[in-house]
């Protein structure tokens, strides 16, 4: 009986010292790493909550790289709209001036090749557009369910390549395509400055959703949109942080006092361990 008893009494102080260690290695990795979920063991209840939110945060971030590059094509789509936009104002201020009675051929004329430089450049933007720096109807996902666009439609960038070869016609006084189009008047004339200010002003008509103007402010609109969208994950954001946070972030001060109380316990049951070896090696010798 006594050696059922030592026997016993020995596998109790072995299992309460393998446990108060384990516990005073759980106190040390919490008070280390400043978490109090660190496996799914330590708390079955919080760590599936956890791991949700932290593949939430995780769709967060790969969204927000999709808003930055989204940001950074509508601000460079934007801005080449604006300065066609722009330009076309230029055209206006000289197609204004050339419908004016009082200059000379030789005055219009070096208009007209001013009216080219202007369409070079206006060209170029649109080119640029076109030869895939933009893209062409593409979206980015920015938002579960939520794509913005970062490119121009087909449809906007078949108008902006049409606006293109019309004032081609008009300055440079090319031929239509079309075989059956009336004569084009040229810039040496008032008339035919009357036709590109009339094409300018309708290009510039905020009514017309084709027109590069509209254009600018649609893309411009989208691209404010980002700051919005930017200012609500922010929010969300902080709110799914903070409560994961409460779910998984140990109180160091409890756990410090835990990590104390488990050094003591462990530090007593050592003892006590070691007194019943002693008793055991001494029932031996006996």
């Amino acid at each position: 009986m006594t050696r059922v008893a030592f026997d016993s009494s020995y596998r109790t102080a072995t299992d309460q010292l393998g446990i108060a260690a384990s516990r005073l290695q759980t106190s040390q990795e919490q008070l280390g790493s400043g978490r109090r979920v660190m496996k799914s063991s330590d708390d079955p209840i919080a760590a599936p909550k956890i791991l949700q939110l932290s593949t939430s945060l995780g769709r967060m971030d790969e969204y927000d790289n999709n808003l930055n590059f989204a940001e950074e094509r509508l601000s460079k789509l934007s801005d080449h709209l604006s300065r066609i936009g722009d330009l076309l104002g230029n055209l206006k201020e000289l197609s204004v001036q050339g419908i004016n009675g009082t200059y000379s051929v030789q005055d219009r004329a070096a208009m007209r090749t001013s009216a080219q430089s202007t369409l070079d450049v206006i060209n170029g933007f649109v080119a640029a557009i076109d030869e895939g720096q933009f893209g062409v109807d593409r979206t980015a996902l920015v938002a579960d369910g939520t794509k913005m666009p970062i490119s121009l439609t087909s449809t906007d960038l078949a108008a902006l390549k049409g606006l293109s070869a019309e004032l081609g016609v008009l300055i440079k006084n090319r031929p239509a395509e079309d075989p059956d189009a009336a004569q084009i008047e040229p810039l040496s004339t008032a008339a035919g400055w009357g036709s590109l200010l009339a094409k300018i002003n309708n290009e510039l008509n905020l009514t017309t959703d084709s027109s590069a103007l509209v254009m600018g402010v649609r893309y411009g609109a989208q691209y404010q949109q980002v700051d919005k969208i930017r200012d609500t994950r922010g929010a969300l954001r902080l709110d799914t942080q903070r409560v994961v946070a409460n779910l998984r972030d140990a109180d160091i001060g409890a756990v410090a006092i835990a990590l104390s109380r488990d050094k003591t316990v462990l530090e007593n049951l050592q003892a006590s361990f070691a007194r019943i070896q002693g008793m055991s090696l001494f029932s031996f010798l006996r």
